[in-house]
């Protein structure tokens, strides 16, 4: 199973998903914006990202290219309730864009493409 890291600014968001996540046997961390994420990408060994595309403290272009330059080999999974910030999403090279709000087998298959 992978290290998954869920940014999203809502607590309860980042609690749902973790614990989906959770329930099939990936480990789960979570992050409110993007800075504290990158600097758990950087020190607790994330395999996978699960980010909201709007962020509170950066622009989704700039919290992606740090995480490229950081950690190349991460896999992203973009969600958002926008379904116009998928295009704006792709310099990330994402392994899903999923469109707010999905159900869990939804959630589950992005994750299992992208682990």
């Amino acid at each position: 199973m992978a290290r998954i890291l869920v940014v999203d600014r809502t607590l309860s968001v980042r609690e749902a998903l973790a614990f989906v996540l959770e329930l099939e046997g990936h480990e789960v961390l979570a992050a409110e914006h993007g800075r504290q994420a990158l600097a758990l990408v950087e020190s607790e060994g994330i395999e996978v990202v699960l980010a909201d595309a709007q962020m509170l403290d950066l622009p989704f272009a700039t919290f992606c290219a740090a995480l490229r330059r950081t950690a190349p080999h991460v896999r992203v999974v973009v969600m958002s309730l926008d379904v116009t910030d998928g295009p704006a999403t792709a310099p990330c090279e994402p392994a899903a864009f999923l469109p707010k709000p999905f159900p869990a087998p939804v959630l589950l298959e992005a994750v299992a493409l992208a682990a």
